[in-house]
C-alpha cells in the first residue's frame, strides 16, 4: 500500500497538509528527522522552509498545489496525457476532471467566478501534455454562460450530447452527470447504471476508476 509522507516542523503546514490528504482519502505518514525515506513512500511533502531534504520531497506552502503537482508520480506516470474537465450545466454546475481515464476530483459550484477559478487552478497545477474542457449541450442559458465564463481561461471547450447522463437518479446528481460527461465517450459504449439507493461516493468508485485503484 502506498502512503504519502509528511516531514515539517512548520504545524500550520502539517496540519493543512493533513487535513487535504485526508479530504482526498489519501494514506499518509508523519515523518521525524534521522528516519529514511519508508519503501511505500514515493513522495513526502515538506515546507519550503524545512531545513532536511529527502531524494523524492516536493516543498511548497500550498497544500492541493502540491498534491496536484504529484499526482501523475502517484498513479505511476511521469504526466499525465490527457486532462479533461467535464462540466454538467445548470445553476449550480456539477464539475469533474478525469486524467488518463481515472477521475481525480468532482464538484458542484454555485458561483461562476469560483468555477472559473476552479477550472483555471487545474489547469494550471496539474502536469499533462494535452487538457480540454467537455460541456453537456443541456440547459442552454446556463451553458452559454458557463462557455462565457471559462473562454478567458484558454481551454478548448467542445459541446457534448449529454442525453441518458442524468438518469436514472432519484434525484437530478451534476456531479456524477458532470463524471459521465467527462467520460462520454466510454459512457455512449457501456450506457448508463443504476444508482438508486447508492450514495455519490459510491456510484462514482464503482462506475469509474479512481485514485483508490492504485493507492
Amino acid at each position: 500500500m502506498t502512503r504519502l509522507g509528511i516531514y515539517t516542523h512548520n504545524l500550520r503546514f502539517y496540519y493543512n497538509m493533513l487535513g487535504e490528504l485526508r479530504r482526498w482519502e489519501l494514506p499518509v505518514v508523519s515523518l521525524k528527522a534521522g528516519t529514511d525515506s519508508p519503501k511505500d513512500v514515493p513522495v513526502i511533502f515538506s515546507s519550503r522552509n524545512d531545513l532536511l531534504f529527502f531524494p523524492n520531497q516536493i516543498r511548497g506552502d500550498i497544500p492541493i498545489e502540491m498534491i496536484r503537482h504529484v499526482l501523475p508520480k502517484i498513479l505511476g506516470e511521469g504526466l499525465f496525457g490527457q486532462i479533461i474537465i467535464g462540466i454538467d450545466p445548470g445553476p449550480k454546475p456539477g464539475v469533474a476532471v478525469l486524467a488518463d481515464n481515472i477521475l481525480l476530483e468532482a464538484r458542484e459550484f454555485v458561483e461562476m467566478h469560483l468555477l472559473r477559478e476552479f477550472v483555471n487552478q487545474v489547469k494550471e497545477h496539474y502536469e499533462y501534455e494535452d487538457i480540454l474542457l467537455r460541456i453537456g449541450h443541456g440547459d442552454k442559458p446556463n451553458r452559454d454562460k458557463i462557455v462565457n465564463v471559462l473562454l478567458p481561461v484558454g481551454i478548448r471547450i467542445i459541446i457534448v450530447n449529454e442525453e441518458g447522463t442524468s438518469m436514472p437518479h432519484q434525484t437530478h446528481d451534476n456531479i456524477i452527470s458532470a463524471a459521465r460527461i467527462a467520460d462520454i465517450d466510454r459512457f455512449n459504449r457501456t450506457g448508463r447504471k443504476n444508482i438508486v439507493g447508492k450514495t455519490r461516493r459510491t456510484q462514482l468508485e464503482e462506475e469509474f476508476v479512481t485514485i483508490k485503484n492504485y493507492i
